[in-house]
Formats: C-alpha cells, sequence, structure tokens
C-alpha cells in the first residue's frame, strides 16, 4: 500500500500536453543542430574554397620522361589514343587543351610517374621546354 500513496494519477489530457510538449522541445533541438551542422558545413565550404587558391611549388623530383615518337603520332590518329609502351592496356592522358593545341606532335614529351610506370601523361612541347632541362 505505501507504493499506491506515491503514485501520482493524471489525467489522459495532462500525460497527451506533457508528451506533445516533449516532442515540441524534442523538434527545436533537433532544428538548433542541424542549424548548428549547417553553419559549420558552410564555414568548411568557405575554408576548403579558400585554401584551393593556387599556389607555387618547386618540384622536388626528376622527371621521368620520353619524347613523343612517330609510331605514337599513327596509333593516336587510329585510336584517339596513344597506349603506354609498357602495357597496352593503359593509355597516355592527353589533355582536351592539349588535343585542341595539335597535340599529341614532335617535340612533346610523355611523362610518367616514377612510383607506377602505367601512370602516363602528355607534356606539351612549349610547356617541357619551359619547365624542364635534360640532367
Amino acid at each position: 500500500m505505501a507504493t499506491q500513496k506515491n503514485q501520482r494519477y493524471f489525467p489522459d489530457e495532462w500525460l497527451c500536453t506533457f508528451h506533445a510538449n516533449i516532442e515540441t522541445r524534442k523538434g527545436r533541438i533537433a532544428k538548433k543542430i542541424n542549424n548548428a551542422t549547417h553553419r559549420a558545413e558552410s564555414v568548411e565550404i568557405q575554408v576548403n574554397t579558400s585554401m584551393n587558391e593556387f599556389e607555387k611549388y618547386r618540384r622536388t623530383q626528376v622527371a621521368e620522361m620520353r619524347p613523343v615518337t612517330e609510331s605514337d603520332i599513327k596509333a593516336y590518329q587510329v585510336d584517339k589514343e596513344i597506349h603506354s609502351m609498357r602495357d597496352t592496356e593503359f593509355k597516355v592522358s592527353i589533355s582536351d587543351v592539349d588535343r585542341k593545341n595539335g597535340s599529341p606532335k614532335i617535340g612533346d614529351m610523355i611523362a610518367r610517374n616514377p612510383n607506377n610506370h602505367n601512370d602516363q601523361w602528355l607534356v606539351a612541347e612549349k610547356y617541357f621546354n619551359e619547365n624542364f632541362e635534360t640532367i
């Protein structure tokens, strides 16, 4: 009987009102969290945007390159691609800008990643002459 003395009985309307208030508070808290998250994301976007500015870097490694050959040009005329000499499954990347400027052509170079010889790309002759020298 002692437990019955400590129990309180509330009318159903009170319980419904109490439950509704809790749900409203939950909604307000969720909205605040959502707004805070959105603000944090927008700050992160602003920070990342400013970090996307180009900066100057000096190369610290030696580049591995070979000249574009007549056979590369013939392959390009047939396939619109130059295939890696090491493994024909892999293609030499050529930018759209370089393609529009007439590459591949004699004088252009093909560079490769020293750690992955299947990763190759075309270096236009003008860029190569301005930025590289034979060692």
